[in-house]
């Protein structure tokens, strides 16, 4: 295969259509968003806490690289879920090619195919980064791993996340803005969870957008 050149960093190597980061070989899949947000998904996924013994969920897994380097680093068990049928069927095809066994990846817009009575530790979301108008309708799979019209998306998360919750779980929210917002902070705060920064990542030349990782649990 042809080399392209990508400019990224921390040791991670492409070629057309694969990446070779975590000790792994995932494959990308036409159809799935990662190329623009894959440096800040790698730098959430680094600064997450330690996984050993916990039960974790993610959403929004596009190529699975977060699922399933959870999975590698000690969490007793793993769901992963997309709202993109290509990205289901692209992280299940990276789990089998890397022989991730303790992870369970299917369809699933946001809770609506995860079991009521399923509990986690960590609950992740890199959620949409950019604030779309109420009313805006994603043009394809991908708009919806981008878009997030008034943050309905991230009211969601909060507020049926907590219901997902074992004691003393976490909901994880990763947070990319290019132009940054104090929309995590507010709407925590509407939704009665008390909300702290992990880690930070502000805009620079190189770096054109602002992460975030920030925890979040139900205020008691």
């Amino acid at each position: 295969m042809k080399r392209r050149s990508t400019g990224f960093s921390y040791g991670v190597s492409t070629e057309d259509n694969i990446i070779r980061c975590f000790d792994m070989e995932l494959e990308i899949h036409d159809g799935v968003f990662w190329k623009e947000e894959y440096m800040a998904w790698r730098w959430l996924t680094e600064h997450l806490p330690q996984m050993n013994g916990k039960q974790f969920l993610e959403i929004g897994t596009g190529i699975g690289v977060t699922a399933l380097y959870a999975a590698r680093s000690g969490a007793q068990r793993v769901v992963a879920v997309d709202i993109n049928p290509n990205s289901v069927k692209n992280a299940r095809a990276n789990a089998e090619k890397n022989n991730v066994r303790n992870i369970d990846i299917f369809e699933s817009d946001i809770f609506s195919a995860v079991g009521k009575e399923q509990r986690f530790d960590y609950i992740y979301w890199s959620i949409p980064g950019v604030k779309a108008p109420g009313g805006y309708v994603a043009k394809n799979p991908i708009d919806l791993g981008v878009f997030d019209p008034d943050r309905k998306l991230l009211r969601r998360f909060y507020i049926d996340g907590q219901s997902y919750l074992a004691n003393g779980g976490q909901l994880l929210l990763g947070f990319i803005e290019a132009e940054p917002s104090h929309d995590a902070e507010v709407i925590a705060v509407e939704c009665g969870l008390d909300l702290r920064l992990l880690a930070s990542r502000e805009a620079s030349q190189n770096n054109e957008k602002t992460y975030r990782l920030y925890s979040l649990k139900p205020k008691r």
